[in-house]
């Protein structure tokens, strides 16, 4: 591990290095392993309870709870998407090439969704939000809404 990397007790937060570009390249490698999918699975899904869970990710629906009451299936353009994370990434002081995060963002989704294992396609019963125009609090309401709706049905 880097040694920028390593946490003392002063560090509670890691959600800034979790963030770095390089972390979201190396996820999207190691979650193509059968090893990692297996242990991640396993935990994943160790972690809902009675109380219900929000998990985010490309496989939540398909692979690791295939019988939640209601999957969301979230996209946004591409071009939405990568501005979105250079703003991210500039905020959090990291140097970035717009042309290059587009280009890897579309070639991390090529992979993901051409991957034998756990590949990145939505679930047949999951809803599709278009978050492309849309701002966060908009993406909470209409998320919300569907959540309720799914709840009315059970």
């Amino acid at each position: 591990m880097p040694a920028k990397w390593k946490f003392s007790k002063e560090i509670d937060n890691i959600t800034q290095a979790l963030r770095h570009e390089n972390v979201a390249l190396s996820a999207s490698k190691l979650s193509s392993l059968k090893e990692t999918r297996e242990n991640l699975i396993a935990f994943q899904r160790g972690l809902a309870n009675d109380y219900g869970l929000i998990a985010d990710g490309r496989d939540m629906g398909t692979v690791v709870f295939p019988d939640a009451a209601t999957k969301i299936f979230l996209i946004a353009d591409i071009e939405v998407r990568a501005e979105r994370r250079f703003l991210e990434l500039q905020n959090a002081g990291q140097g970035v090439n717009m042309r290059d995060l587009i280009e890897d963002i579309r070639l991390r989704d090529e992979a993901d969704r051409a991957r034998e294992i756990s590949p990145l396609v939505p679930a047949a019963d999951s809803v599709e939000v278009n978050s492309s125009n849309l701002t966060p609090q908009e993406v909470l309401n209409k998320v919300l809404q569907i959540y309720k709706e799914h709840i009315k049905e059970i």
